[in-house]
Formats: C-alpha cells, structure tokens, sequence
C-alpha cells in the first residue's frame, strides 16, 4: 500500500493568494498533492496566473522535500485517494455550521460603520 492505513489526509491553509478558504495542497504520509499553484514572482514583485491541477501534481516528500518535481507518472490509487480526500473535505466544509450577519434588524447598533479610524469598521471606499 502506497499509504499508510488509517492515515488521515492534512490540509494546509491555503498560502497561494487564492479565494478565502481555498484548498490547494494535502498531504498524507510521505506525499503530498498541489490541487492549485503560482509561477515564480515576477520582476514587479507580482504572482503569475493561478494554475489549477486535475489530476493534481503529487511530490514523494521522502524523496524530493523540496517539491521540485512531481511524480511522473503517480499511481492511479493515489491520484484518485487525494482526489477523494479533497471531495470528502469541501462536501464537510459545505455542510458544516455557519452563520449569516443580518444588519436588517437592530438598528443603528447593528449597521456596519464606516469610520475608516474605528477598528470594527465593516465599510471599505
């Protein structure tokens, strides 16, 4: 078995200047998969498009703990095991609890202010 049973799947915070929340790499024993990844910072100090991988680029940590070349030709089971992993967890992340703020009720207490000084402030110009 390429993975370790029983061993859960890790997902970082996401570190790639995408959307909040997005998932971008996991890992799982000694391997490690990049669903989504930037080019190098260009000369203006500004990131290259954001590439999003299906199937996504799996690096052999053990081997390669820099991530400077993914897998060639990766094991279908262990494409598809991270491929899986990333369904179970956005299906978790989607029905997980969370709330909604409601500024329609409450009055002037609840509304969002916009004094750019205040550091509750909610308003952006």
């Amino acid at each position: 078995a390429l993975l370790p049973p029983g061993r859960g799947y890790l997902f970082p915070p996401g570190c790639l200047g995408g959307a909040s929340g997005d998932l971008e790499a996991a890992r799982c024993g000694s391997y490690k998969a990049h669903f989504a990844s930037f080019g190098a910072a260009g000369c203006n100090e500004t990131m290259s498009i954001r590439l999003q991988h299906d199937p996504p680029l799996i690096f052999d940590l053990s081997t390669d703990p820099g991530e400077s070349q993914p897998l060639f030709a990766p094991p279908p089971e262990l494409v598809a095991g991270f491929q899986n992993a990333l369904v179970r967890k956005l299906a978790d992340i989607r029905n997980d609890f969370r709330s909604v703020t409601n500024y329609t009720g409450g009055g002037e207490a609840a509304w969002p202010c916009c004094n750019p000084s205040n550091v509750g402030c909610r308003c952006f110009d």
